[in-house]
């Protein structure tokens, strides 16, 4: 199976827990049990400056098409299991869902119709603007 957190602390809770019961369960029945876990992949944490200048940087390029989670009622943090999410516990980063779709065809479409052209203009403007906001920060 698989343990899918927010943060690394109730991981390493619920990994506790679960041995526990596990073995309490185990003695009430006069017998014993072992839990053995993985290293599994860490929580994905996306970083909100990060979030905020991506959103920004992507409004002139795709207008109101931009949503970010706290748009939806969702929340900057994903439960996936992504390799990535090594990266995030490293440096600042964001995971971008970049998807498309066409409401009058009643379909989502796919997201390789405009990934390329999506991708290479928020990430080099998104390159930009962060470069330049810590250019004046540093100034």
């Amino acid at each position: 199976g698989t343990i899918r957190t927010f943060n690394e602390e109730t991981r390493a809770y619920l990994k506790e827990r679960m041995s526990a019961i596990s073995k309490s369960i185990a003695e009430a029945y006069r017998a014993s049990a072992s839990v053995e876990f993985g290293s599994g992949c860490p929580t994905l944490v996306n970083d909100k400056a990060l979030i905020d200048v991506l959103h920004s940087s992507m409004q002139p390029i795709f207008g109101g098409m931009v949503l970010k989670a706290d748009d939806l009622g969702g929340s900057m943090r994903s439960g996936g299991s992504e390799d990535f999410a090594y990266i995030s516990q490293e440096v600042p980063s964001v995971m971008l869902a970049l998807t498309a779709g066409n409401e009058d065809k009643g379909n989502v479409g796919s997201a390789f119709e405009m990934f390329p052209l999506g991708f290479a203009l928020s990430t080099a403007d998104m390159e930009a603007t962060y470069f330049m906001e810590s250019v004046d920060e540093n100034i």
